[in-house]
């Protein structure tokens, strides 16, 4: 079973900075990812490197991403409107996540293309 989150959703979770208009956003991931929609603020922090650990293990690129470089990731897909797909799949802990290769394809392309933008406009000034 998956379920699909915003990009911007998932980078809160693995930076630690928020690039949501809602924070309840990032715990309907939390409760989805561990099967328990009880976690509340108190129990993020015991849940928090266990779902990390799985948004990473789904998605490994996500390991290299920072925050400054998650802020410019999502300020360019706002700008990109209908460009892109800014949802991806993402399951319960410890299950896989079928079809990886086109998810991890879709995140690559976004990441290329923005670090392409972000290298062309340094160029440019």
């Amino acid at each position: 079973m998956t379920q699909n989150y915003e990009l911007g959703t998932i980078l809160t979770m693995t930076t630690g900075k928020s690039f949501v208009d809602d924070f309840d956003k990032v715990f309907k991931l939390v409760w989805f990812v561990c099967n328990n929609p009880l976690i509340n603020t108190y129990g993020l922090g015991s849940v928090k490197d266990s779902v990390i650990d799985h948004l990473i293990t789904l998605y490994p690129e996500l390991k290299e991403i920072d925050r400054k470089e998650a802020e410019g990731i999502c300020k360019f897909l706002a700008s990109k409107d209908e460009t892109y797909n800014k949802f991806l799949p993402v399951t319960m802990l410890n299950r896989k996540l079928p079809n990886k290769e086109k998810y991890n394809n879709d995140l690559h392309e976004i990441l290329e293309d923005y670090r392409y933008y972000k290298n062309a406009n340094k160029k440019h000034r």
